[in-house]
């Protein structure tokens, strides 16, 4: 959207730099305070112990290696190329352009297998946000090396990395942890169906019709008419109105035995 718009190139730098700015934060390791302070020059150097990184540290990962393998590919290919084609050459894929440039050729090519495309991405975003990386704005968002890049390169030091968790991963760990009594994980499968189910028809994502705390609270209390479902928390009145009928019918049928396989009477 920066890049697409009609601001000039000195308008569209700052924004970069503003956008920089607020992933530096979403990836940091550390104290979020201190991330935030250091925005607003008041340099912090102790931990809150307040924030989600404090309370829960992300998981780090040793990605010296890897990223000496990013800052290699980069110069190999003639740092004229995006994050996208640069993290081809290391997976190692096949294109016409690909053999075009003589990419498949390089000592680079097909070396970053062990890490997957989302993972690349992440570690490239790592890298601009310390600066050992450098996007050229101006070159279609080619990476360029600067001089933070040589030290990495020459392996005077290591660099620590936020883990990148995959989304299908997140998932799957918040659904295993739920804790249900008998069939009750039935009765969430079916909430969560008529959910999906009401999204498709009016093109809206599913949690905006109701998340999954407001959707766990229907396992626990079962409810069964609008006042029932209106001390829940999350079914607002516009929500009982357009929403409640669908998901009472599922409890109800649950409840009468009728609900199997996602059978509604």
């Amino acid at each position: 959207m920066i890049q697409g718009s009609e601001s000039v190139d000195a308008r569209k730098r700052v924004e970069h730099e503003k956008l920089n700015h607020i992933l530096e934060f979403c990836d940091a390791t550390g104290c979020r305070r201190t991330v935030l302070l250091n925005y607003f020059e008041e340099n912090h150097v102790h931990p809150c112990g307040n924030c989600d990184n404090c309370i829960d540290p992300p998981e780090t990962w040793d990605a010296t290696e890897e990223s000496r393998m990013a800052l290699s590919c980069v110069y190999r290919t003639g740092q004229r190329f995006g994050v996208s084609h640069v993290v081809d050459v290391l997976m190692g894929k096949t294109s016409d352009r690909m053999r075009s440039l003589g990419h498949d050729r390089l000592s680079t090519w097909g070396i970053g297998k062990q890490l997957s495309q989302t993972e690349w991405h992440s570690l490239f975003r790592q890298l601009v946000l310390r600066g050992i990386l450098e996007v050229g704005y101006d070159q279609f968002g080619a990476l360029r090396l600067v001089q933070a890049s040589r030290p990495l390169l020459r392996g005077e030091c290591r660099l620590t990395a936020r883990k990148e968790q995959k989304t299908d991963e997140k998932r799957r760990l918040k659904y295993n942890e739920l804790e249900f009594n008998g069939n009750e994980r039935l009765l969430w499968d079916q909430l969560r169906d008529e959910r999906t189910r009401i999204a498709r028809e009016q093109g809206i994502p599913p949690y905006m019709i109701f998340h999954d705390s407001t959707l766990q609270q229907m396992v626990a209390h079962k409810p069964q008419s609008r006042a029932e479902m209106a001390v829940l928390s999350g079914v607002g009145e516009r929500k009982l109105v357009r929403y409640a009928k669908h998901f009472i019918r599922v409890v109800q049928a649950f409840a009468n035995g009728t609900g199997q396989n996602g059978s509604l009477k």
